[in-house]
């Protein structure tokens, strides 16, 4: 472990900080297949799953980095009317996460029963750093691991989250809520998704613009009793 620190420590102070950052998420199903998961062959819906792995594959996301500030969104627009791009963005996500990491806020947006809500996230677990690494296009990444809890899932409502970040890349943040690392998530697996940065772009000088939350923005305990109130089949879909 003292290694692990060292290393990070090295690549911290090579690294030249950037306030301008873009990166393209690409999806893939973790495992390599969600229609042949095992989960799925031997469930009833099975037939609802044929050609998700390709839909899955034709989403991006980005997230935008600007100073201390961020958001991440679904950037590519399937045919909501074919049914695979429909059960595509319901299991990649169709929310979107604005951070600021000076305020140390997390604010989600969702789309939930026709109506838009903006959901101040709570305080997250702590990541556990591995000792493992390995190369994504080109950069060297370090493994860490943390719980995720779904609170409208009945059984086994706890999972394990697995990133890859790269410390050459002083940014601490990723894909949806996650961050808070000692670099950027060039990889992420969320259960039966995952996300990799399939496009970098670092530049000072790079143009983004950030979208500002101007919207009421209510607690996540005030969320989900709003859920409650609602078809439980309708909000087993909130990711």
């Amino acid at each position: 472990m003292k290694y692990l620190y060292l290393v990070l420590l090295l690549n911290g102070l090579a690294a030249i900080a950037q306030n301008n950052v873009r990166i393209t998420y690409s999806i893939t199903p973790t495992g390599g297949s969600l229609e042949k998961n095992q989960d799925v062959v031997k469930s009833k819906v099975a037939n609802s799953f044929v050609g998700i792995d390709d839909a899955l594959t034709r989403l991006s996301y980005m997230l935008i980095v600007k100073d201390q500030k961020s958001h991440f969104y679904l950037e590519s627009m399937l045919d909501f009317n074919e049914k695979p791009a429909r059960l595509a963005r319901a299991f990649a996500g169709n929310a979107e996460f604005f951070k600021d990491e000076q305020q140390k806020t997390i604010i989600k947006k969702v789309d939930f029963s026709d109506e838009i809500f903006y959901v101040k996230l709570d305080s997250v677990a702590q990541w556990e750093l591995r000792k493992e690494q390995k190369i994504i296009n080109g950069y060297t990444c370090f493994k860490a691991t943390r719980e995720k809890l779904l609170r409208l899932k009945q059984r086994n409502p706890l999972h394990i989250v697995e990133a890859w970040y790269c410390p050459a890349i002083p940014v601490r943040n990723g894909p949806k809520e996650f961050g808070d690392l000692p670099g950027l998530i060039l990889e992420l697996q969320d259960d039966k998704i995952t996300y990799l940065a399939s496009k970098i772009e670092l530049n000072n000088n790079l143009k983004v613009t950030l979208k500002e939350v101007n919207h009421k923005i209510i607690s996540e305990n005030e969320f989900y009793k709003i859920i409650k109130l609602t078809d439980a089949n309708t909000a087993a879909t909130v990711k």
